[in-house]
């Protein structure tokens, strides 16, 4: 559930799509609209008042009721995103089982774990140091890094493109 900055309610369903209340009226969106997906996992709302719906099958952007959808597709490194940040320079980072991926400026760079050599038609850091590839929780620090915490092998932030370790803090399950 998320109750957006004009008052909206959205309610992600498992098997419905997404659902929007708002001025005495309901809306739902499926994927015969658009959604990548009827399963929703996750519903954010960046600064700009855009609401993002992660689904099963991608990420999908509401904006003035006009959809955007990224899924592997449009270049994501695979199609279940599960963690979403919008971050001060204006870019989208998504965490999927395929890597972290960043959508700015209307391209996606896909940031891998180490030695692991994909070729696809985005932009890609190959190999940028992501301990393993499940990606779970993203933050922005006050200093504008961001921060990633794997499925397995703890937590780090990302600088000049590369994946810093933080010692101390042990691997395992992170959720946002």
């Amino acid at each position: 559930l998320l109750r957006d900055r004009d008052g909206g309610l959205w309610i992600g369903t498992q098997s419905q799509g997404i659902v929007h209340v708002h001025q005495g009226r309901t809306d739902v969106f499926a994927p015969s609209d658009g959604l990548t997906s009827e399963n929703v996992n996750t519903i954010f709302e960046d600064r700009e008042g855009n609401i993002w719906v992660a689904t099963l099958n991608g990420l999908d952007r509401f904006h003035e009721f006009a959809v955007a959808t990224f899924s592997v597709n449009q270049g994501l490194s695979n199609a279940t995103v599960g963690s979403v940040l919008a971050t001060r320079d204006g870019s989208v980072w998504m965490s999927t089982y395929g890597g972290l991926n960043r959508w700015n400026n209307g391209q996606i760079t896909v940031y891998r774990e180490r030695n692991q050599k994909t070729i696809t038609a985005v932009r890609e850091i190959v190999g940028s140091g992501l301990p393993d590839r499940g990606v779970e929780s993203l933050f922005e620090d006050d200093r504008g890094r961001v921060w990633v915490a794997t499925h397995s092998q703890g937590v780090g932030y990302l600088e000049n493109d590369r994946f810093v370790s933080s010692s101390g803090i042990p691997g395992g399950g992170t959720l946002s």
